[in-house]
């Protein structure tokens, strides 16, 4: 998460540690995250719901590819431009994706036995995508309320359903956290 103030580059770091016995080269770049949607969502089953808007176009990583040596760790460091026009849409909160692609070694061609035979060889190319949320200044703080909580009985005796409704009344997601204590 970056906060910052239209017409203002904000930047981080993301540390990149091999824990495997072989060196990879690893490429990075900007790209969409999914499955994120504004506080005023409808479910995902309706076509019609809100995502948060994308700043894809805004990241940059300064470190396109890098090569990370077995045991080693490397820093893939971005920046995030925020244009002036950011928020004027009544949006307060962006978000993509930092992209990393781990490009394993080119496997060997297969044999002329192989080839006959059908074989092959497959080559697993792993993505992560890290999502990077960027807040418009002044706007981070999150607002929210309990907006319903119900206590029904559950569907074996002696259990106990509860049902808690969050509503977000801000312009950024909440990640709510608390107890609920029972007796």
């Amino acid at each position: 998460e970056l906060t910052g103030a239209p017409g203002q580059t904000v930047t981080g770091t993301l540390t990149l540690t091999m824990r495997g016995t072989d060196a990879v080269r690893v490429t990075a770049k900007a790209g969409p995250y999914r499955y994120l949607f504004t506080a005023q969502t409808v479910p995902p089953q309706d076509p019609q719901h809100q995502r948060l808007p994308s700043c894809e176009p805004w990241l940059t990583t300064t470190t396109p590819e890098t090569l990370v040596a077995a045991g080693a760790t490397a820093a893939l460091p971005y920046a995030v431009a925020i244009p002036e026009e950011a928020g004027r849409n009544a949006a307060a909160e962006y978000v993509a994706a930092l992209v990393i692609d781990e490009h394993p070694p080119d496997p060997a061609l297969p044999s002329a036995q192989e080839r006959a035979s059908g074989a092959g060889t497959i080559s697993i190319r792993p993505r992560i995508a890290i999502p990077v949320y960027v807040l418009l200044a002044g706007h981070e703080t999150p607002q929210g309320r309990i907006a319903a909580f119900q206590a029904e009985a559950g569907p074996q005796p002696g259990v106990v359903m509860l049902r808690l409704t969050l509503a977000n009344d801000g312009a950024v997601h909440l990640r709510p956290t608390g107890t609920v204590l029972i007796s």
